[in-house]
Formats: C-alpha cells, structure tokens, sequence
C-alpha cells in the first residue's frame, strides 16, 4: 500500500472489509497496519486487499487496529526521513469516519460509527507507546529510531 490509498475510496472499503474479516474469523489483531503490511491488488472492478506480516499479532482490539492505522498515514516510509511523522495526514474526521463505517458495515454515521471513533481516539496514546518501546527496546543504537521514538513521544505529550 501507498499513501496515496489513502485517498482511495475502493483501496479503503477493501482494507476496511479484509480487517473485518481478520478479526471476525480469526478474532485476533493484526497490529502492525502500516503500508509495508498491506497488499493491494488493482483489479479492472475493484481493487483488493491482503494483510501480511503478522509478527505482532494480538489480542482482539479493533480501535486499537485501526488507531494504529490511522497513526501510520502520518509516516512517510518511502522517504529517507521515514522517522518524522507529519500530523496533517493523519485521517480527518470524515475518512476516520468513513472507513469505521465501512469497518461496521453501517451506510450511514450513526451513533455506533461516532462511539467506536472514540474508542479508536482513546487508543491512540497506547499505539504511539507500543512503538515508541519498541524502537528503543530493539534499535535505541540507531539514530533514526531514536528520532521515531522521540517524536512520537512528541504526539503523545
């Protein structure tokens, strides 16, 4: 997946249904929802989904799969400062409400799209904690981890 997806509606609805299915059959979390996890496949009808690396799936917890999604569309990981997050592409309201609705499965933002958008707020300290451990856990010898960790703690305070 591109960056660029996200401003895919059809990209969207299909990561949106292969992670409701994930969870519903597998009832486990991925957890790692960046780009580099997500295949798609353009299709002459609609385009596809698939969902690979599953080293740190988890317990289900829906928003947090999907706050962790929305945090990774502020990383850019095809540039050579992947580290830096830029905060004016994390997903507005309307396409975090777009793709939960498509994730219910609900037409419409009703109450049930508008509460598990909460949900998926209340998430997101948790999801940069997660990563900002891990980047000091595995790589705290390595400048561009160091950098991803400490401006991610940036996000949170």
């Amino acid at each position: 997946m591109r960056r660029e997806d996200c401003d895919n509606s059809q990209v969207l609805v299909a990561l949106a249904n292969e992670l409701r299915h994930l969870h519903t059959v597998a009832g486990r979390n991925h957890n790692d929802l960046n780009f580099t996890n997500v295949l798609v496949c353009e299709s002459e009808d609609f385009p596809t989904t698939h969902l690979l690396d599953f080293e740190y799936a988890g317990p289900l917890d829906p928003p947090l799969d999907i706050a962790n999604f929305f945090c990774e569309w502020m990383y850019d990981f095809e540039s050579p400062r992947w580290f830096e997050p830029d905060p004016t592409r994390f997903p507005s309201d309307e396409q975090a409400r777009s793709f939960i609705a498509q994730y219910l499965g609900i037409t419409n933002y009703d109450d049930e799209v508008l509460a598990f958008q909460k949900e998926v707020q209340a998430r997101i300290p948790y999801v940069h904690k997660f990563w900002i451990d891990w980047a000091m856990k595995n790589f705290s010898d390595r400048y561009e981890y160091v950098q991803y960790a400490e401006l991610r703690q940036i996000l949170v305070d």
